[in-house]
């Protein structure tokens, strides 16, 4: 969810300074949450601010391009690798630890394919498996 504009949070500030209205009429009033006025009213009057707070955190990748070469050329040669033999290679070949899911983030990030389930059977020609 987005934050709420500049526009609405000065509003809702300068209508709780200008009368005597409490923070659940204010809350109804511009139909927003009372969590929402306790925090921004809280911020006005610690920080004279009406800004959002920053959102989330930028991280840069743990995997970096280098071993994402390694990983692609690594699925090319061996198309039915499984996540956790992926998280095995590079923690054997570059001395990184990350965890099955973040593998599976940076290969769907870049592209990458890869066998689904390390339970899952190998193709097999179905008329072959009738014989």
């Amino acid at each position: 969810m987005k934050a709420y504009s500049l526009d609405l949070r000065q509003k809702i500030v300068d209508v709780y300074q200008a009368g005597d209205i409490s923070q659940r009429e204010l809350a109804k009033r511009f139909r927003v949450s009372l969590n929402f006025i306790v925090n921004l009213l809280r911020r006005w009057r610690e920080d004279q601010t009406l800004q959002p707070k920053p959102r989330g955190a930028v991280m840069k990748p743990l995997l970096r391009p280098e071993i994402m070469q390694f990983l692609s050329k690594q699925i090319a040669e061996k198309c039915d690798l499984t996540l956790i033999e992926l998280v095995e290679l590079v923690e054997r070949e570059h001395q990184i630890s990350v965890s099955t899911k973040t593998m599976s983030r940076m290969l769907v990030r870049e592209g990458l394919g890869m066998k689904k389930n390390a339970l899952m059977l190998r193709n097999v020609n179905p008329k072959e498996s009738d014989v």
